[in-house]
């Protein structure tokens, strides 16, 4: 095993999710950029053991990446042989021949409010850098909140055995300096994943928009009747801007085309279309990954998302944004970007103020070339976007 190779935790290239891909391939691209460890395996739980090799753009080259998938079975066993220093399977002896551990733990899932069970693989996803006393990093995510005394144990243990941590967001520093811990501020690793480009032409002047599926749905788990009025906000914002004479390309960012998921942003898409039905709307019906919807996302005009990664591809490449933010991520991501005041917070948006919400998009967007020019200046003096387009 080379001695330089690193392990990534956490991240998934395969995901419908084109958010947790971005994450992982932002994450591998800022791993060599820095540090110059170009030989990364991923390691993320499954249902059986299987390799697979996944071909990604990384700092201007085509890279195989080995993703490794383990069993219950063996997740435990390797903690096992790595508690008791003698590793024999496959993945004990990749930890301990690694340089690195790092590890996004999914981006927001070292936390307990998605169910204390999420939050154990994240915790047992650590112990396989602790146990073998292996140098750990936490890359940029959301850390807590914590809600139950389990959660809140077991995470300042953990975060206390990992010397370097990073996080992205207000309540992350708040919850680590609450903790007495010590970490960095630094930007989501989507904004390092650099755009592919597909054969599709975005006219000029377009306006791009992602419908998330889950808000559009809404009915899951804790904000399951938070979003009554998504789908309305959406219609008016799409009709408004159609009347102007603008082109509106909707844009998926989780979904599968073939077989699709039960938060699927292409079906909520597909409903929305045949209810407004125009000439000058079209959307996305193809399963393009993360790095081509950015090079898609980077062609329009003016970009208006409800999934936080899918606003972050717009802006890292400088495209004028507006977050229609279900969570306080939005906030603490725009604000590195300079752009806080894009942000527009719809959790139990009242439909009395839709018509206030679309006129405030409007207006923002007939100012796009002044946000481009503040978006670009930013992207620049912080080296957001390591490979240009």
């Amino acid at each position: 095993m080379n001695k330089h190779t690193a392990v990534l935790l956490g991240v998934s290239l395969e995901s419908a999710n084109r958010g947790v891909n971005a994450l992982a391939i932002g994450s591998l691209s800022f791993i060599e950029h820095i540090t110059g460890i170009t030989n990364v395996a991923i390691i993320r739980l499954g249902k059986e053991d299987s390799i697979s090799k996944i071909e990604v753009l990384l700092n201007g080259s085509t890279k195989d990446i080995v993703c490794y998938y383990i069993s219950k079975r063996t997740f435990l066993r390797s903690l096992w042989e790595l508690a008791t220093s003698r590793p024999q399977n496959k993945i004990s002896k990749l930890i301990v021949n690694a340089e690195y551990i790092f590890n996004v733990n999914e981006g927001d899932s070292f936390s307990d409010i998605y169910g204390l069970k999420r939050f154990l693989i994240c915790f047992g996803n650590s112990l396989l850098a602790i146990l073998p006393k292996k140098r750990q990093v936490f890359l940029p995510q959301t850390i807590g909140p914590f809600s139950s005394s389990l959660g809140k144990f077991l995470s300042r243990w953990i975060l206390k055995r990992v010397p370097q941590i990073y996080v992205r967001d207000e309540k992350g520093v708040e919850y680590l300096r609450g903790a007495g811990l010590n970490y960095k501020t630094h930007i989501d690793m989507a904004v390092f994943m650099e755009p592919k480009r597909v054969g599709i032409t975005v006219p000029a002047g377009t306006i791009g928009i992602n419908v998330n599926g889950l808000l559009y749905f809404n009915g899951y788990g804790e904000i399951k009747g938070k979003f009554d009025t998504y789908k309305e906000l959406l219609y008016k914002i799409i009709c408004s801007l159609l009347e102007s004479d603008h082109n509106v390309l909707l844009i998926p960012h989780t979904y599968d085309a073939e077989q699709p998921i039960w938060e699927d942003d292409l079906v909520a898409i597909k409903d929305l279309a045949k209810m407004i039905g125009h000439s000058k709307l079209s959307y996305l019906d193809k399963n393009y990954d993360a790095q081509e919807l950015k090079y898609i996302i980077s062609q329009t005009e003016f970009f208006c998302g409800s999934r936080m990664h899918s606003c972050i591809a717009a802006l890292s490449l400088s495209v004028p944004t507006i977050g229609l933010a279900y969570s306080y991520k939005f906030e603490g991501t725009f604000r590195m970007f300079e752009q806080s005041d894009y942000v527009m917070d719809i959790d139990n948006l009242q439909p009395s103020n839709i018509d206030s919400v679309v006129s405030k998009i409007l207006s923002k967007i007939s100012n796009s070339a002044v946000i481009k020019q503040s978006l670009i200046k930013n992207n620049i003096e912080r080296n957001y976007t390591v490979v240009e387009q």
